[in-house]
């Protein structure tokens, strides 16, 4: 195993991410955030593990890290504290209650909200066309292109970072394809268009509450 690796420098450019990032334009501040993730993360694997600790409680301390978020909707405040649970003992034992609990919520409840919302868009799509291909006798076409379409948005919301503009892009699309779903199914009731549209508008809410 290599020998620990002096810090040098990188506190210094650790600070200065962190502050540039808090100042950035909301545009640019993810990308800071996941090069500031990054360096913390190249710390921990090659610093001394006292100094790699005080690096992370220093930019934990205050609440320096408060409010950034990367490219991929990781919190540095959670890449902190997960930097200090890897350290190991006695380090793991220094974080503070407040930041594991954050570090749960960021890894735990959020993403079972995304989750959850993504998993309910596949069945509705799914259980649409099913019913279109296999139950009725005419196939609405507008059914089967709502269902398909909704298939793709999921796909592309399971693989964009949230933050991302594709990752927007696709969410806008699902409110708009799915409140048409709905609003056809209600002119024509024998098309099954609200199955994915209503799984579509409880997505979005879910996904946004993972982001909230």
């Amino acid at each position: 195993m290599p020998a620990p690796v002096p810090l040098g420098t990188r506190p210094l450019e650790a600070r200065a991410l962190a502050e540039e990032a808090h100042h950035a334009e909301s545009s640019r501040r993810p990308a800071l955030c996941s090069q500031l993730n990054q360096l913390m993360g190249d710390v921990v694997k090659q610093a001394e593990g006292r100094e790699a600790a005080d690096l992370l409680h220093g930019l934990l301390e205050g609440g320096g890290l408060a409010g950034l978020e990367d490219e991929k909707g990781r919190t540095c405040r959670a890449a902190a504290v997960e930097g200090l649970l890897s350290l190991g003992f006695p380090y793991a034992l220094e974080v503070s209650p407040e930041d594991l609990a954050h570090l749960r919520a960021q890894g735990g409840g959020r993403n079972r909200l995304g989750l959850a919302g993504l998993l309910l868009l596949g069945l509705g799509a799914t259980a649409q066309m099913a019913s279109q291909l296999f139950i009725v006798d005419t196939p609405s076409e507008w059914a089967l292109l709502q269902g398909g379409v909704s298939l793709v948005l999921l796909a592309l919301l399971s693989k964009a970072p949230p933050k991302a503009l594709l990752y927007r892009m696709a969410q806008a699309l699902l409110v708009l394809v799915a409140g048409l779903g709905v609003s056809v199914s209600l002119m024509t009731p024998v098309d099954a268009g609200w199955l994915s549209g209503l799984a579509g508008l409880a997505a979005v809410v879910l996904l946004a509450h993972r982001e909230s």
